[in-house]
């Protein structure tokens, strides 16, 4: 599946993956979406895999090696359509994220209402943007993109 929506979780402190993990899961299972959740323990380690399959990453900044900034950086050279979430327990990053339009900078310990609500904003988005509103008789529907073999139109033009 090409269009599936993959999340990587890349701290170096395994306690915080699983738990951003879970709060992913959860989030997941309570709107009935689907995505593939890969964790990394640096960001090297994050660099090194097929990184234009991801749609959404979560970084800590402060790791071994490439801290998550400078991950961050080169993730953005090669995938541009990825966004970036940093998770720090500093704010000393904050204006540096804006710089290169991260979604979201959260300031740890990671919340379930930080976390949420970073996931309502990637998916408004990522559905949004592929999707296209159709009239069908007097309703509208939603279509995803990915779901349209063919389009054929008839009568009025406009």
């Amino acid at each position: 599946m090409n269009n599936s929506i993959r999340i990587a979780v890349c701290d170096d402190l395994k306690t915080e993956r699983q738990k951003i993990i879970l709060l992913l899961s959860s989030y997941l299972d309570q709107n009935n979406l689907y995505a593939e959740i890969d964790e990394f323990e640096s960001g090297e380690s994050f660099l090194s895999s097929d990184m234009t399959r991801y749609s959404l990453v979560f970084l800590d900044i402060f790791m071994g090696g490439l801290n998550g900034m400078e991950t961050a950086k080169k993730i953005i050279q090669s995938n541009q359509k990825i966004q970036i979430v940093f998770a720090s327990t500093s704010i000393d990053f904050a204006a540096e994220a804006f710089n290169i339009e991260a979604l979201h900078y959260i300031v740890k310990p990671i919340g379930k209402e930080q976390v949420y609500s970073v996931l309502d904003k990637f998916f408004d988005s990522f559905y949004s943007m592929r999707t296209v509103e159709v009239k069908v008789g007097r309703l509208e529907e939603s279509i995803y993109l990915s779901d349209i073999l063919y389009i054929e139109a008839k009568g009025k033009k406009h």
